[in-house]
């Protein structure tokens, strides 16, 4: 299964602030889609998953890899090392 903590490192770099229009700071989201599509092979092949370009994605669902955007407003299991607003 996909081990966050691991790959946190790099993960950071699709972390973005989700601003609104007036500045209002909404706090900080993850772009999971494209951290998928540039290391998605790498976190498979580190598990030793057979996969081909047909099957690449549902493998990722398959080992837990989050897809689409995960943001931090009212998301209690945002990784807390991300969140722009601190407890």
């Amino acid at each position: 299964m996909f081990n966050f903590e691991y790959w946190k490192d790099i993960v950071a770099d699709y972390v973005g602030t989700n601003v609104g229009n007036d500045d209002f700071v909404f706090g900080n989201f993850i772009d999971w889609d494209s951290f998928r599509t540039e290391y998605g092979e790498s976190v498979l092949d580190e598990l030793g998953v057979d996969f081909n370009t047909e099957n690449f994605y549902e493998k990722l669902d398959d080992v837990g890899v989050p897809s689409g955007y995960e943001y931090e407003e009212g998301n209690p299991d945002f990784p807390e090392s991300f969140r722009y607003w601190q407890p």
